[in-house]
Order: structure tokens, then C-alpha cells, then sequence
């Protein structure tokens, strides 16, 4: 019972085929393993990322916080520098004032002395 050559490389070439199918195979699974986890590291980068633009959303609205009480406190500042300038020029004032009280009150002390000088003569002058 010769198997014909023929019949005997077809079914070499089946099993040649069939190995070359299950090498396919197995590529084709490795590919698809590689391609999973690539898949889930996406959507790991994608996680990452919508945390991020959270955080980015956070750290802006911080931000424009910030810059608001900055305003505020050059304004404050501005305040503070004209209140400054105006307590300078008070107290300017107050010592201007002091002097002309300080003179007005020697006036005040040479009027009265030359009064009790005046009163003194008269009673003087009275006695005679």
C-alpha cells in the first residue's frame, strides 16, 4: 500500500501551512498582548491628563486669586501713601500752629507785663 508522492506532499504541505498558521497565530497573540497594555497605558496618560487639567483649573483660579489681593494691596499701598503724605502735612500744620501759639502767648505775657507796669505806675502816680 504505496501513499502516492503526491498525497504525501499534500499533507506535508497542510502541516507546513497549518505550522506556518500557528506561528501566525501566536505573533498575532503577542501583537494583540502588546496592544492591550499599550491601550492601558493610554488610558492611564488619559487619567493623568484629565487630573492634570484639574489641577492646572485649581492652580489658575489660585492664581487669579492671587493677582486680585495683589490689586487690592497696591491699592492699599496707594492709600497708605497718601495717608502718609496727608499726616505729614497735618503735622506740619500742628507745628506751624504751635509757633504761632508760642508767639501769640509772649505777646500775651509782654501785654500783660506792660499792663502791670501801667497799673503800678497809676498807683504811683495815685499815692502822689
Amino acid at each position: 500500500d504505496a501513499v502516492p508522492l503526491s498525497h504525501d506532499s499534500s499533507d506535508h504541505s497542510l502541516s507546513e501551512e497549518l505550522s506556518s498558521l500557528r506561528t501566525d497565530n501566536m505573533s498575532l497573540k503577542d501583537d494583540l498582548q502588546a496592544l492591550k497594555a499599550e491601550l492601558s497605558n493610554v488610558k492611564g496618560t488619559d487619567e493623568r491628563v484629565v487630573l492634570l487639567e484639574k489641577e492646572r483649573s485649581l492652580l489658575e483660579s489660585s492664581l487669579k486669586e492671587l493677582e486680585l489681593k495683589l490689586s487690592a494691596s497696591q491699592e492699599d499701598v496707594t492709600k497708605l501713601s497718601t495717608l502718609k503724605s496727608e499726616c505729614k502735612n497735618l503735622w506740619e500744620k500742628v507745628e506751624s500752629l504751635q509757633a504761632l501759639l508760642d508767639k501769640a502767648t509772649k505777646q500775651a505775657d509782654q501785654a500783660i507785663s506792660v499792663l502791670q507796669q501801667n497799673q503800678e505806675l497809676r498807683m504811683i502816680a495815685y499815692r502822689r
